[in-house]
């Protein structure tokens, strides 16, 4: 194979695995805005029963 073929092939390799770590982290990072909007609700909650009489 001609190298331009190949070095192609490996750009689009390295691609792929840069899209499949971007997603990883993509989901983490979605995982933890969950963890955060649950967290302020409960907040949330907590101060109403303090201010609310």
């Amino acid at each position: 194979r001609p190298s331009s073929v190949m070095a192609l092939s490996q750009t689009i390799q390295l691609q792929d695995l840069q899209i499949r770590r971007l997603k990883e982290e993509k989901t983490v990072a979605l995982e933890r805005i969950n963890e955060i909007y649950e967290a302020v609700k409960d907040l949330r909650n907590e101060l109403e029963k303090i201010i609310t009489p």
